[in-house]
């Protein structure tokens, strides 16, 4: 982790509550909206690394991660999270497209680790 000790599960879901999953960015325009919207710098690259990795995955062709992303981490922003309602929400994704749990998890993994890597880049050139 960084020195802030960032949560990769709390910055998606910040993101989504935000509505910045439903408008259709470029990278230029989730800058300028992040660093204009964010609190403070930290928050800015938060937003940015989200957007990043979302973009990036598709672009490789991971797209049952980004969607895992999805219907894990934005599904219900808005509201605190209950105990277990990750995992029901994994469950569920697994169900609707045919994968094991753990399958799901190895995605998700992977998707934080992808976040990380662009916020520590990221915190460094907002």
């Amino acid at each position: 982790m960084t020195e802030k000790n960032i949560n990769p599960v709390s910055s998606f879901r910040k993101y989504a509550r935000y509505r910045y999953d439903c408008l259709d960015f470029n990278i230029f325009e989730i800058c300028e909206t992040a660093k204009g919207g964010a609190a403070n710098k930290s928050e800015a690259a938060e937003l940015v690394a989200v957007y990043l990795t979302i973009q990036t995955l598709e672009f490789v062709g991971k797209t049952e991660t980004a969607n895992a992303i999805r219907a894990v981490y934005f599904r219900y922003a808005n509201r605190p999270l209950k105990k277990n309602e990750i995992s029901w929400r994994v469950r569920s994704f697994a169900n609707e497209i045919y994968m094991d749990e753990r399958t799901v998890y190895r995605h998700l993994k992977t998707a934080k680790e992808l976040f990380l890597k662009f916020y520590e880049n990221g915190i460094k050139n907002i």
